[in-house]
């Protein structure tokens, strides 16, 4: 219901489901907080991101993080990047730091792009796109060219395909990437 009223005083009422039991009412949660867009409960929400110790509840508190592109997120989110396992955790948290377009995060996602992690690989390119960083976008371009995986007769094929590479002079430039297959 708070998703459809869309009044930031709602804020507050919904905050405390992102410590619910349930991933399907945490990730509601998520999702009506950012459509009712109250700034005011981003504090309370690092709070409780600080507090937890569920990885499962630290997946939706990067999320809200991501979602919400609350900026103050970024040391906790840096943390679970360095800390998480490789799993769903750290895939949000990855999309969460570009989100926030953090640039402390390049080096830590460069380097999950020579992870067997695929979806935190996925991930962090998407992160390195969204942060408009040229060392960023740079380094999720040659990802996205030199990766590859083995199909199913053994023959290896690339992984990504860039599609487009904007080149401008007033602001990075722009990778399209698709995958192959």
């Amino acid at each position: 219901a708070a998703e459809r009223l869309a009044d930031p005083a709602l804020g507050p009422a919904v905050v405390v489901y992102l410590d619910d039991d349930l991933d399907q009412t945490r990730l509601k949660a998520v999702s009506a907080l950012e459509k009712v867009g109250s700034p005011a409960v981003y504090g309370d929400i690092l709070a409780r991101a600080q507090r937890n110790t569920n990885m499962d509840k630290a997946k939706t508190f990067a999320m809200a993080c991501g979602h919400l592109r609350i900026q103050a997120c970024e040391p906790y989110l840096m943390g679970l990047a360095v800390g998480a396992q490789a799993g769903p955790t750290l895939a949000a948290t990855y999309r969460a730091l570009g989100r926030i377009g953090s640039r402390r995060a390049v080096s830590v996602l460069v380097k999950a792009l020579a992870a067997g992690f695929d979806k935190g690989r996925e991930n962090a390119v998407e992160a390195l796109l969204l942060i408009q960083d040229p060392a960023a976008a740079a380094a999720a371009g040659t990802a996205a060219r030199t990766r590859r995986i083995r199909n199913s007769t053994n023959s290896i094929t690339p992984a990504f395909r860039v599609v487009y590479i904007s080149k401008s002079i007033i602001r990075p430039p722009i990778i399209t990437i698709s995958s192959c297959g």
